[in-house]
């Protein structure tokens, strides 16, 4: 929806451009919590940081770049400092090489890197009950929940962000209930895919696209339980194993 077209609703129908924005305007964190259902939920005062900033990535694009990862490039996710950072410059580039809009992108890559954090910190709704009992229950939990996520690898790390994702702007399109807000919901969705089309290997879910909620819970319950181990092979074997005769 072009700007505007808002200012004419405004006028026009104040009440509906409210509806509208609250159908796109969900907090990143709160939107990937809904796309597991809340069978993961980030612990109350334990949250990851976010902030935004001007300084140079870790890692920067080439103008002429064909391949735009997102971590270090456009943000990132530091489990020891339980920290989120955006990086603006990183997606102004990639925003120029993919003609799409900042504010789309930007959000995307938030999803991303609160996906991480859910991997990480997420408890579940036993262990939110347990921590609401007794206070120091999220300590050990934590220390558990550092070592799984240190153990899963990099590309399995990525397709569960990915995936995430996915599943986050499949939730946010379900759910609006405006064809306005879903007009801006498909275009986010489509600079999501193409920036999957531009990305390394260790992003490319295609593959996996039809995994079910259920089913991405299940695996993440697998991982975090010890029951899976943190290699891509292994969840990639269970993913397979599950979705062969749908």
């Amino acid at each position: 929806m072009k700007k505007e077209e808002l200012d004419r609703m405004m006028k026009e129908n104040p009440e509906k451009v409210l509806e509208i924005l609250s159908d796109i305007q969900k907090v990143p964190y709160q939107l990937i919590e809904r796309s597991v259902d809340y069978e993961y939920q980030f612990p109350t005062g334990e949250m990851p940081k976010e902030m935004f900033s001007d300084d140079e990535p870790p890692k920067r694009l080439r103008e002429d770049a064909e391949i735009i990862p997102i971590d270090e490039y456009l943000g990132l996710y530091e489990p020891d400092k339980m920290q989120i950072t955006i990086f603006k410059k990183g997606i102004e580039e990639a925003v120029e090489i993919l003609k799409c809009k900042s504010s789309d992108l930007t959000y995307i890559v938030r999803l991303h890197e609160w996906s991480h954090g859910l991997v990480h910190v997420g408890l579940s709704k036993d262990d939110m009950a347990k921590v609401s009992r007794d206070n120091n229950y999220l300590n050990e939990q934590f220390r558990i929940m550092n070592h799984v996520f240190r153990s899963i690898d990099d590309r399995l790390h990525e397709h569960l962000a990915q995936l995430l994702t996915y599943q986050s702007l499949n939730t946010l399109h379900k759910e609006a209930r405006n064809e306005e807000s879903r007009e801006v919901i498909r275009r986010i969705s489509d600079t999501f895919k193409d920036l999957r089309r531009r990305q390394p290997p260790e992003y490319q879910v295609e593959d996996y696209l039809g995994v079910t909620q259920a089913q991405l819970i299940k695996s993440i319950t697998m991982l975090r339980n010890q029951w899976l181990k943190g290699v891509f092979e292994a969840w990639d074997m269970i993913m397979k194993f599950h979705t062969k005769d749908k």
